[in-house]
């Protein structure tokens, strides 16, 4: 294969990988709004609040299903768009360990949401059937899946989301694979990542640094798709 002939292959795998950026994207705010939608849904405190959680489970399955699916979508179509932004790099050290951050972060996700889906598809009916006597199970199960669901969150989240923005970002300055203010979007996107990863998001200030952390995101997943869509 010729060098045009390598090249223009090379940009039509970028445009696929910005189209499914973009696709990535939107089931990424699929889940955001899904999550808003069952904030108000308490989290169960011990064996005698299972059962009455998983029935607000049950009845809100159609959010907890669009939640697990859109996330495993996610998970799978950054892929290519991680890997088309490494191949916009002129510089690529830093962007090569970004790009393996955030597609660590990614695989890390992906078991994190099949936990929604275990939820609605496996939990739920079981309180059906087994009642009020299996509630210590039941509970048992739920807390194994919970502790197991936060852990893979946190961790494929700081990947996800701030330290391989981050890393992308900083290679952004230094070259100019992108426009400069989608590489700072990059930086403040992991630093504001960073900030509610090392301190508690109960502090109203902390969650104002998240919701700066997930729409940074939001801007330059999307804007890095665009580029790779006009290379």
């Amino acid at each position: 294969m010729s060098a045009a002939e390598d090249t223009e292959s090379n940009a039509r795998l970028d445009k696929w990988a910005g189209w499914l950026g973009l696709l990535a994207t939107a089931a990424f705010l699929a889940t955001i709004g899904v999550t808003s939608a069952n904030s108000s849904i308490v989290l169960p405190d011990g064996p005698a609040d299972i059962l009455s959680y998983l029935a607000e489970v049950a009845e809100g399955a159609t959010g907890f299903y669009v939640y697990g699916i859109a996330g495993l979508i996610l998970t799978v179509l950054y892929v290519p768009m991680a890997f088309g932004v490494y191949r916009l790099l002129s510089k690529p050290a830093l962007g090569w360990l970004g790009t393996a951050a955030l597609v660590i972060g990614l695989a890390i996700l992906f078991p994190a949401y099949l936990v929604s889906i275990l939820n609605v598809g496996a939990l739920a009916p079981a309180a059906e059937l087994v009642g009020v006597g299996g509630a210590d199970g039941l509970y048992t199960v739920y807390t194994f899946a919970a502790v197991a669901a936060s852990v893979l969150f946190t961790v494929g989240s700081v990947l996800t989301l701030s330290v391989g923005p981050f890393l992308w970002g900083i290679e952004g300055l230094r070259g100019s694979a992108f426009a400069r203010w989608l590489a700072w979007t990059g930086v403040v996107t992991g630093l504001s990542g960073l900030v509610w990863f090392i301190w508690t998001i109960d502090n109203p200030v902390i969650l104002s640094v998240l919701t700066v952390n997930v729409l940074g995101a939001l801007v330059l997943f999307t804007g890095l798709s665009v580029r790779l869509l006009r290379r």
